[in-house]
């Protein structure tokens, strides 16, 4: 039986991760442990699961447990970032490096999730992030390399899913929960490669299962949706009509697009339609949040 650490607790990708991986029952997995709020309630029913098992946040490296495989997820969090980006820079290569020396020490497997590079937006809090991690994938690929580990890196562009909180900084969760609400969509007419939830997850598994590559996976959809047109999708949905309001006009198409050809070329594409997968997003929200 596999036994799995997956680095988060109760976002929106490590939530479908677990609950995929432990469907089949032959996995042991680990996260670190959250007692309250929105992302508790995302993983309260896996607790009734014998396979599944919360452990301290940022326990010291000769405390982890002996894994299989690691999916290494911190790196999505840019919100942690913006909050205090020295301590999270800190604090993120430090975890990094412990797990480094976790997996060279075990023999696990681990694959690290970067969040895609997305330039578009022309932020300079984010420019700064994306320097950091560029500097990390160095980290990992130069100790990778010369320890001999078994790491994969990967890129994840947007995602969104049945997990998504009010709370969190997700276009589809903002625009549904202020759609139902009734109130004014206010977009910067951004461009997304939308994926779902558990499409990305599901592509993570099949990666770290196949024969490593010192490519980096970029993990997305096919298609570039705009804000607008989701938004537009989700109203109709749901049969409203918000105001729906531009705060800034699209130039161009982003130069920066992530490439697809390793998930064409291993069958790994996404499965799930936005209309499909919005669907489902709607449907958790209505029972999550509007009983």
């Amino acid at each position: 039986m596999d036994k799995i650490f997956i680095t988060t607790s109760g976002d929106i990708l490590s939530t479908c991760l677990a609950e995929i991986l432990l469907k089949d029952n032959e996995n042991i997995i680990y996260t670190p442990n959250v007692t309250s709020g929105e992302n508790f309630s995302n993983i309260y029913n896996f607790l009734k699961n014998d396979n599944y098992n919360p452990i301290g946040d940022d326990v010291p490296n000769s405390k982890l447990p002996i894994v299989d495989y690691i999916y290494f997820l911190d790196c999505m969090d840019t919100d942690k970032y913006l909050e205090n980006k020295y301590n999270f820079s800190i604090n993120l290569i430090n975890k990094i490096n412990n797990f480094l020396l976790h997996t060279k020490q075990t023999g696990a497997k681990i694959l690290f999730t970067l969040p895609f590079c997305d330039y578009r937006k022309n932020n300079k809090n984010l420019y700064e992030y994306y320097n950091l991690l560029a500097l990390i994938t160095n980290l990992i690929t130069l100790f990778g390399n010369e320890n001999k580990i078994n790491y994969q890196i990967t890129r994840l562009c947007d995602i969104y899913g049945k997990y998504c909180t009010i709370n969190s900084n997700n276009t589809v969760a903002k625009i549904i929960f202020n759609t139902i609400n009734n109130k004014e969509i206010t977009l910067n007419n951004n461009i997304f490669h939308l994926i779902y939830a558990n499409d990305a997850a599901n592509i993570l598994i099949k990666i770290m299962n196949t024969i490593k590559t010192d490519d980096i996976i970029d993990v997305a959809s096919q298609s570039v949706y705009l804000d607008f047109d989701i938004a537009k999708l989700i109203a109709d949905k749901l049969g409203k009509k918000n105001k729906i309001t531009i705060k800034d006009n699209l130039k161009k198409l982003p130069d920066f697009i992530p490439n697809l050809s390793y998930l064409n070329n291993n069958n790994l594409t996404p499965k799930t339609t936005l209309s499909d997968g919005l669907d489902e997003v709607i449907n958790y929200f209505k029972l999550a949040y509007f009983r």
